[in-house]
């Protein structure tokens, strides 16, 4: 069985060897015929950019600066992107809050006038719990006192 396994790899290793001699004959042969390969053909660059884009990209970045120094210190007015869509958020958010702020105080102030102002009872502390469940529940489980056992 050991045997059949070595004869196996023997003839997997002989295939991989016959394949990289191949491999190793045809770079031969193509380094004595002195022709270039396609892999060191120089790579095409892309065109530069014209007068005419980089003035233009020059005048962005004037009033891009020109607009930071105004506002520095300041927070920035949002745009566009995230920050934005945080800005509606936030502002949606105090609207909301405002709003819920209003109808609660509404709210209130309809139940004094009715005389029927809630008193709520005092929350009372929760112990604080630490582990299974069972285990403390088995915890709780009285124990006999010494005096009570025979021995």
């Amino acid at each position: 069985m050991e045997n059949r396994l070595l004869e196996l790899a023997l003839e997997t290793l002989e295939r991989r060897k016959a394949a990289l001699q191949l491999e190793i004959d045809s770079v031969e042969a193509e380094l004595r015929s002195g022709r270039k390969s396609v892999a060191a053909a120089p790579a095409a660059r892309y065109p530069r950019r014209t007068a005419a884009q980089r003035k233009a990209q020059s005048e962005k970045m004037k009033k891009y600066w020109a607009l930071r120094k105004q506002t520095e210190g300041k927070a920035r007015p949002a745009t566009k992107g995230r920050r934005a869509k945080a800005a509606v958020q936030s502002a949606a958010a105090k609207a909301a809050s405002e709003r819920m702020k209003a109808y609660w105080a509404k709210r209130k102030a309809a139940e004094a006038k009715a005389g029927r102002a809630k008193r709520r009872p005092a929350l009372k502390a929760k112990p604080a719990t630490t582990g299974n469940a069972r285990k403390q529940a088995a915890a709780k489980v009285e124990k006999p006192s010494p005096a009570t056992t025979p021995f």
